[in-house]
């Protein structure tokens, strides 16, 4: 699945709340990385992978969703303390 904040909260910390939401829930239920993929085009969302520890690890793939060709890159990370 994926997740798209409202533009009209962008920058308000909603995001940031969620992520440690789901950071918390993946440490508690015993999961040592995180994955995640993002529109190549998504810059925004990009950035804030990498503000939040995480690192384009080099992995891409292409799709078709809904009949349009999208491109993603996968981000990963540590969910372990240091």
């Amino acid at each position: 699945g994926a997740i798209y904040l409202d533009p009209a909260v962008v920058g308000q910390g909603v995001g940031a709340a969620l992520w440690q939401g789901a950071l918390t829930q993946l440490v508690a239920t015993g999961h040592e990385r995180v994955t995640v993929w993002v529109l190549d085009s998504n810059e925004r969302g990009r950035a804030f992978y990498e503000r939040m520890g995480l690192a384009h690890d080099g992995a891409e793939k292409a799709d078709v969703v809904r009949g349009f060709p999208i491109r993603e890159v996968r981000y990963c990370g540590s969910l372990q303390p240091g």
